[in-house]
């Protein structure tokens, strides 16, 4: 795994033969933002945005065109504000 200087981490997954992004981003407002990434042609894995058991919101994409064919993870924390 390796940082970039952006703060985007690169590292591989086991079993996959290129690179992946991690790319986990705090977002506010999920509900409004899932329903704009939809409307963009992007894939969620839930059709709402889901609450994780420590209480904060996830948004989970999967990798489509719309993606670039990355999958993208945001969450909203009131704990840890953007």
């Amino acid at each position: 795994e390796t940082q970039r200087a952006s703060g985007l981490k690169t590292g591989s997954q086991v079993g996959a033969s290129a690179n992946i992004l991690c790319n986990v981003t705090a977002v506010k407002d999920s509900e409004p933002l899932l329903q704009h990434l939809l409307a963009n042609g992007n894939v969620s894995r839930r059709p709402a945005v889901s609450v994780a058991p420590r209480g904060y919101k996830t948004i989970n994409i999967e990798p489509s065109p719309a993606s670039h064919g990355l999958g993208f993870q945001l969450i909203e924390d009131p704990e840890r504000p953007c």
